[in-house]
């Protein structure tokens, strides 16, 4: 039986040449980082200024440098073993198009196969290079603290613009996932890109941004079900929740929204079971995915609980809260994974208390602009409480949602360095977000 597999694996695995690497692959690398960096000032507001570009490429440069310490180590594979099943069935997926193997199994017969794609995309074009998708996913990781400057930079000042975006930029969570060969990269900045157009729709609404916001979402559809699923309730809420007039028509808007949504799924073809499951179907599922991830040595979950109705649910969310922002705990650590995750746990434990100081702000000052980053926060938070169960996958999926608490943090951090200033990272009321501010 080790034979036939091992046989099946080379057949389907495109062989590894050190010299085309180095020939091909260099190159290449070279142009995606090039080709990023020109997005991503084309995606910078003129006026932002020559030090938030800076931080940008001090972003890019920072991951750019890991990849090679990472993948050529082996250390990569340590923190995320499943970029081995996205090389292999990205290069599968190019042997596909090359007309030199059917369309691979795996994805085939799944729903969120994007990153699938951009793997094959990658190595259709240059060779099976290995660390070249790893590359692309350090482009993608950089611009999430791109959105990071420009929801605090609209929703509150420059200088709070650049905090976030520098704790996006170099948190080392945010370092780690977008060097190696996973789908989480993109996961962060299609969650922080909608925010971002939700903020827009906040001070006008147009149609560029509800497009940008359905294109986001189908991309996410395509990553994670779930994740994407949070952030289509989210932007209904948003929508409705967080502007104070016009509640009726709100309401109106906010529901034919809603059914077009879900329209646009079907006829695009994500008829996904969680866009239909009624409530006690959406938590036996998630009691399903709850038990799948409460294995390994970090395991936490899994001993008794059951979330599949709305009481065990509550009555299992504190715990699962508590383990999903604070762990892994020092206490508990079992691992030299955990270990290596704690100091920045102990530093997320600060900026966690940022965030509520920032969110204290805006509460007290009636800035209900700021809810469109805590909406989403909140509810995937609940969420991945909710179905978490092992340490380390939890650490891994806090990163989600890292980015729209550390813009928050941003406003804690400022009110801290400027504590004569309560009122300064406020918008005045009213403002609109004009195009070459917001673009």
């Amino acid at each position: 039986m080790f034979e036939i597999k091992d046989e099946w694996w080379f057949q389907t695995t495109p062989s590894v040449h050190p010299f085309h690497d180095l020939v091909v692959g260099v190159p290449a690398a070279l142009f995606i980082l090039w080709a990023g960096i020109w997005l991503g000032r084309r995606l910078l507001p003129r006026s932002a200024g020559p030090q938030v570009f800076k931080i940008f490429l001090a972003a890019v440069a920072v991951r750019a440098l890991l990849v090679p310490v990472l993948h050529f180590t082996g250390i990569s594979l340590s923190f995320a073993p499943d970029e081995a099943s996205f090389s292999r069935i990205g290069s599968q997926m190019a042997m596909y198009w090359s007309g030199d193997l059917d369309y691979p199994f795996r994805a085939r017969f799944s729903t969120e196969r994007f990153f699938f794609y951009v793997n094959g995309v990658v190595f259709w074009c240059a060779g099976y290079v290995k660390f070249l998708p790893k590359f692309v996913n350090v482009i993608v990781g950089s611009l999430v603290s791109v959105y990071a400057y420009k929801i605090g930079r609209a929703l509150f000042n420059q200088q709070i613009g650049i905090i976030a975006m520098a704790l996006v930029a170099f948190f080392p969570s945010m370092v780690l996932w977008s060097s190696v060969n996973i789908r989480d990269p993109w996961a962060f900045l299609a969650v922080t890109a909608i925010v971002w157009h939700l903020v827009q729709l906040r001070y006008r609404v147009a149609t560029r941004p509800i497009i940008a916001v359905f294109l986001w979402l189908f991309l996410l559809f395509n990553l994670r079900e779930s994740t994407a699923v949070v952030a289509a309730a989210s932007v209904i809420m948003t929508f409705v929740v967080v502007r104070r007039e016009h509640v009726h028509r709100n309401v109106v808007v906010g529901l034919a929204l809603c059914a077009a949504l879900l329209l646009g799924f079907h006829y695009l073809g994500l008829t996904s079971r969680h866009l239909t499951a009624s409530a006690s179907e959406a938590l036996e599922t998630m009691e399903q995915i709850h038990q799948g991830l409460s294995q390994g040595s970090g395991a936490y979950g899994g001993a008794g609980e059951d979330i599949s109705t709305a009481s065990g649910a509550l009555s299992w969310l504190p715990r699962g809260m508590a383990y999903f922002l604070f762990g892994p705990f020092p206490w508990q650590v079992r691992s030299g994974l955990q270990l290596s995750a704690l100091p920045e746990t102990l530093v997320w434990y600060f900026f966690l208390y940022q965030a509520l100081v920032g969110m204290r702000f805006v509460v007290r000052h009636g800035r209900i602009e700021a809810w469109v980053v805590a909406i989403v926060a909140i509810n995937l938070t609940l969420i991945y409480s909710l179905v978490e169960g092992n340490v380390g996958t939890a650490y891994r999926h806090r990163a989600q949602v890292l980015p729209l608490y550390l813009i928050l943090s941003a406003v804690g951090v400022y009110l801290r360095l400027w504590p004569n200033r309560p009122r300064a990272p406020v918008r005045p009321a009213g403002t609109r977000l004009s195009s070459r501010n917001s673009d």
